[in-house]
């Protein structure tokens, strides 16, 4: 610079002036690391060569990610303007309020462990000692199920959550996920989400959602299959590294339709407002059935003339039946199918026209029918509808035959009794007695039960054996699907336990039964047991061991054993050293499998502790108490027998990851699908072989029967082919390849 200014003489000292350089400036205000589910606050400023923010800046930026992936997001405090271009580009306007500083929200697809952001534009670059990185973490999906068993004709709800990597529900997650199930099966009916549902092929099981905002990172689905199976849900984010936790992923157990009373609802009255609640039909898969039963006591009788559900009027009763004692009884039913019955979940009006005093109105929905009305044979015995009536008897009965499986049976019986007590000759109960919805100065009841096989039925009503003018109406309903014979209990087998490392296991058992069939239910005495004998590589330490043990016995059988046995204590150890008595962890039991005469149970014990630190031990096993007598001793299905699991540790085996699945599953005649996951087996190389096992043990009580027994793997992760195993290590004559 240069002045003058009269005698003043200016002296040059060689000043400069130096000009800082304006630069960006990132940092994370809610920390560095972020997940694929959730978006990571990423702030910028634009800062003077001071490092203070310049709060005039209006200039743009341009932003970008080192991978090429993510999406940018402006919350509601930033005031500038944002373009995004996908593939983690932006830009991004300051407004004069920012004051120089703009927090923006990066959504960011895929998983990285040092992500970068690039900034640039308005003449500025980066302050290099203000660019640190970023990592971004995968997320889950949780899964559940309700229920966890459900028949073909009927859907579960299946609940799907996105969580952070905190486990955290992402709430803010939305994007597209496609659905499958390992089994390539099933169907997706309906959803509650704000997003859209799409079933791709229905019956194969892929289906996709696109969650949205307003879905809040869960939704219900509802899904159901046609196949009597076990199967897991698959879910995967479209872009997105999302996968399934495996610890809220659980099996879904689809057994055979039964029929099932789903609502009911009696009043003393012709008409009732919000009279039963209904699912909806795409719930029920369209298979609900709504009788209507009415009832009255008069002088002279007097029978309803229609029926009215929502507006619906049946002018038929589906039977009517009633004494011609004085006063005299008057028993009917109507049958409202699915089509009749409004789509749409809720309460509903229902009403009946009669010119009976004090008249009664028992309505009952009932789920997984067949949408076909019973019908009366000849001789009526022979159909699925009947009924009867007499003016004086201490009980009464009607006779009808289901002539499919899995059929439900429904009763109704009146009294011309009033307070009368009435039992039932079914299993459960729909209505009882003595209640406010009993017929004036009269008493009814109704009862239903399940057959698993075609059978003649003779239902009975029987009214404190009091002789009285008495009508009766039974039905057979057939399933919504056609079906082996349903089990009426028992425990799905499910993941029990996931272990890893340089890990393997050996498994070992033996019978407790003395000879096979037909010498009958025949054991080795009690206190002795029988053995078996462990041997491990030498150098192995033992990990986790399981004792299982299973026998006949258990009640809901006709005859009832008396006592009814469920053993949850043997003795085990070593063979000839002192056996310790041992507590089940955990028992399970299996009543009617398949629909038949017979129950089972079994237990489990962690006996890590107990056993011996050699690599060769023989093991005996004694003291399980099974039931010999009848019913198993008829139908040659008696059981006794036990099995151990052990897994070790040794460094000369490969990194492995063993499942131990365990439950007390039935399949007889039939069968079910079990996937193991978590784990795949290597390839051949042409130097080594594949060194899985597989190990399934299997309690069975007639052990003449058995061929057509397979057991079969996946030949491809990505094909639903499954091929049996049979090579020179498993020969064609072993007890699944026979």
């Amino acid at each position: 610079f240069n002045a003058t200014s009269g005698s003043v003489v200016t002296q040059n000292y060689a000043l400069s002036l130096a000009v800082g350089q304006c630069r960006y400036r990132i940092s994370y205000p809610s920390g560095s690391t972020g997940d694929v589910c959730t978006a990571l606050p990423v702030q910028i400023a634009a800062v003077d060569s001071q490092g203070s923010a310049l709060v005039d800046f209006v200039g743009t930026v341009s932003l970008s990610t080192a991978t090429n992936i993510g999406d940018w997001v402006k919350p509601p405090a930033a005031d500038g303007t944002l373009a995004n271009f996908g593939g983690g580009a932006a830009n991004y306007t300051f407004h004069t309020d920012d004051d120089g500083v703009a927090i923006l929200n990066l959504f960011h697809h895929n998983t990285s462990a040092a992500l970068n952001i690039n900034l640039s534009g308005g003449g500025f670059s980066e302050d290099p000692l203000f660019d640190p990185n970023s990592s971004i973490e995968g997320c889950k999906f949780r899964i559940s199920l309700a229920p966890a068993s459900v028949s073909t004709c009927a859907s579960t709800a299946v609940t799907l959550a996105v969580h952070d990597r905190n486990g955290n529900l992402a709430t803010d997650y939305a994007g597209t996920v496609s659905l499958t199930t390992s089994s390539a099966h099933g169907t997706w009916l309906a959803t509650t989400g704000s997003g859209t549902l799409i079933d791709n092929s229905p019956g194969n099981g892929t289906g996709s959602y696109s969650m949205v905002d307003a879905d809040d990172g869960d939704v219900v689905l509802r899904f159901t299959d046609a196949s009597i199976e076990s199967l897991y849900i698959g879910a995967t984010a479209n872009g997105v590294a999302i996968t399934v936790d495996a610890s809220f992923d659980p099996l879904l157990s689809i057994t055979a339709c039964v029929p099932a009373v789903s609502a009911v609802q009696c009043y003393q009255t012709a008409s009732q407002a919000s009279a039963i609640t209904l699912p909806s039909s795409t719930e029920a898969l369209g298979s609900r059935m709504l009788l209507m039963y009415v009832a009255s006591e008069n002088n002279p009788v007097a029978l309803a003339t229609s029926a009215t559900f929502n507006g619906v009027v049946k002018n038929t009763a589906l039977r009517a039946d009633n004494s011609t004692s004085n006063p005299a009884l008057a028993l009917q039913v109507y049958a409202f199918l699915d089509a009749d019955l409004p789509g749409a979940a809720g309460s509903y009006a229902a009403s009946h026209a009669t010119t009976a005093a004090g008249p009664a109105m028992c309505l009952v929905l009932v789920t997984g029918v067949a949408q076909s009305l019973p019908l009366i044979g000849a001789p009526a015995t022979s159909g699925q509808l009947n009924s009867s009536s007499t003016n004086s008897a201490g009980s009464i009965t009607t006779t009808v035959t289901s002539i499919v499986n899995n059929s439900i049976v429904l009763s109704a019986g009146l009294s011309a009794t009033d307070n009368a007590s009435i039992t039932s000759s079914q299993e459960s109960a729909l209505w009882n007695a003595n209640t406010a919805g009993d017929p004036l100065n009269s008493a009814w009841k109704g009862s239903y039960g399940v057959f698993a096989f075609p059978e003649v039925v003779n239902a009975n009503e029987n009214p404190s054996g009091m002789n009285t003018p008495l009508s009766q109406i039974v039905m057979a309903l057939a399933p919504f699907f056609d079906g082996p014979p349903a089990s009426s209990s028992f425990v799905p087998v499910t993941l029990y336990r996931t272990l890893s490392g340089n890990i393997n296991y050996r498994a070992v058992g033996n019978t407790l039964r003395s000879a096979p069939n037909p010498a009958g239910c025949t054991l080795v005495p009690e206190a002795t047991g029988s053995t078996a004998t462990l041997t491990l590589p030498t150098g192995s330490t033992i990990k986790e061991a399981y004792l299982y043990w299973a026998g006949s016995g258990g009640g809901n059988v006709t005859p009832l054993p008396d006592p009814i046995i469920i053993d949850s204590q043997v003795r085990f150890g070593v063979d000839g050293g002192t056996r310790s008595l041992m507590t089940a962890d955990g028992m399970f039991i299996m009543e009617r499998p398949n629909g038949l005469n017979l129950s089972y149970f079994a237990g489990y014990k962690n006996v890590t502790g107990f056993l011996s630190p050699g690599t060769t031990t023989t093991y005996r096993f004694s003291d399980l108490q099974v039931s010999l007598g009848n019913p198993w001793l008829g139908s040659e299905a008696c059981v006794s027998g036990w099995a151990l699991v052990v897994v070790y540790e040794n460094m000369l085996e490969n990194l492995n990851v063993i499942n131990l699945f365990h439950g007390f599953q039935p399949f007889y005649n039939s069968a079910f699908t079990l996937v193991p996951r978590n784990f795949r087996m290597a390839s051949p190389d042409g130097v080594n072989i594949p060194n899985g096992q597989i190990t399934h043990v299997t309690f069975e009580g007639d052990d003449t029967i058995n061929s057509g027994e397979q057991f079969q793997l996946q030949t491809d992760p990505a094909l639903q082919v499954f091929a049996n195993l049979n090579n020179y290590l498993n020969v064609g004559d072993i007890q699944y390849n026979d």
